[in-house]
């Protein structure tokens, strides 16, 4: 897990193979709030390039949570 802080606030998502046109825009949001002290909890179903995103947005505090659950 990368830059684990335990804010008041948390963001929840979930990633999974085939969210790729999703993942940049959803992030880039996530990066302009004005708030800017909450963890990004992501769930991360299968989707590969969770580290590329954590290094991409070194601002943001994202916890990956590895599963893959799905069928």
């Amino acid at each position: 897990m990368a830059n684990v802080r335990k804010e008041k606030i948390a963001v929840l998502t979930t990633t999974y193979p085939g969210c790729e046109k999703f993942v940049d825009d959803f992030f880039s949001s996530i990066n302009n709030q004005t708030v800017t002290e909450f963890d990004v909890v992501v769930v991360n179903d299968g989707f590969d390039g969770i580290y590329q995103i954590i290094k991409r947005w070194p601002s943001l505090r994202i916890i990956n949570v590895p599963c893959r659950l799905s069928p």
